[in-house]
This record gives structure tokens, C-alpha cells and sequence, in this order.
């Protein structure tokens, strides 16, 4: 269908902000009127740099699946999950989006976005064994246990991972 890889970005995005906005309350970037808000500071943080390409990148390959699309096709997908994922903040565009990141690959933070950003995804799509004793993977399972149910890894994830950054980078 014309324009779905599009609307594909667009839910790759949401699905990614919404990993921050779901363990955001306690920061300084949740309120009750208006619940999980990205800012400027936020969008632009290595590590959420990281997390957020990483993420759309796999979400783009793996789940939908985007191995026949042109390269045009690949970019209009890239760029409506960042303007989704960004809020539509217009400095968030492809080329200012490419100089944030030149500058972030180097920066403290970026490595371990890419690496939660990993964990995160194969946590929730259930491509983690239950033998896995990656040390991520054993907070994660310690994390989920002690959480009310129905808590499975994915959740145990983002509370070790995501939570635990924005908590420490960004507290209320």
C-alpha cells in the first residue's frame, strides 16, 4: 500500500517515545495534565539518541520487515518515527538529526543507549532465553519478579534500563 511505510515510522516512533513515557512518572518530564513530555534537553541526551535510532532501526527491520524497500522508502520511514518520536520538534529534522548524532557516537551515555535500546527490544519481542545470564538480563528477571503482575521481562527491562536513566538524568 502507497505511503504505509510512513505510517509504519510513524507508529515505530510512538512505540518508542512511549518506552520512555511509561516508567517517566517521578522526572522532571511527567505531569499529570499532560503526562510524559519530551524537552529539548531530552531529545538531544546521547543516550536518548541512541535508544530511539536503535530502536526504529530494529523495529524497522525486524518487525516490519523492511529488507525489499528502496532507500527513499527506508528514509521516509526513519524520518516519520523521528517526527513522531520527537513530538514534531522542528530542530528534530534529518539534517539536524545527523549532526546530533555526529556529535553523540562519542559522547558518555550513547553506547549504553544502543546497548538498553538492544535489551529492550529483544526483551519484548520474547527473543531472550530463559538461560540468558547476561547481568542486564539478570536484573531485568529480578526487576519483573518484584513487580505487581502480570510483570514479564520487557517490564523488568525498561526498569533496569530506561526507568533507571531517567531517573538519574532527569529527576523531578
Amino acid at each position: 500500500m502507497f505511503g504505509s511505510h510512513k505510517t509504519q515510522g510513524r507508529e515505530a516512533g510512538l512505540a518508542t517515545r512511549n518506552s520512555f513515557g511509561a516508567v517517566s512518572l517521578g522526572t522532571s518530564l511527567f505531569g499529570f495534565d499532560k503526562g510524559f513530555q519530551p524537552t529539548h534537553e531530552f531529545l538531544r541526551h546521547p543516550y536518548v539518541l541512541a535508544f530511539s535510532t536503535t530502536t526504529i532501526a530494529l523495529m524497522m527491520n525486524m518487525a516490519f520487515k523492511s529488507q525489499g524497500w528502496s532507500p527513499a522508502m527506508k528514509d521516509e520511514f526513519i524520518q516519520a518515527a523521528m517526527h513522531e518520536f520527537s513530538c514534531n520538534d522542528p530542530d528534530y529534522n534529518k539534517g539536524g538529526w545527523f549532526l546530533l548524532m555526529s556529535q553523540a557516537s562519542t559522547a558518555a551515555g550513547f553506547a549504553e543507549g544502543k546497548e538498553h535500546a538492544e535489551a529492550n527490544f529483544f526483551a519484548t519481542a520474547e527473543l531472550i532465553s530463559p538461560t540468558n545470564a547476561d547481568p542486564l538480563v539478570v536484573k531485568a528477571r529480578e526487576a519483573a519478579r518484584n513487580l505487581p503482575p502480570p510483570s514479564d521481562l520487557a517490564a523488568g527491562m525498561l526498569r533496569v534500563t530506561v526507568r533507571k536513566f531517567l531517573h538519574a538524568t532527569f529527576p523531578k
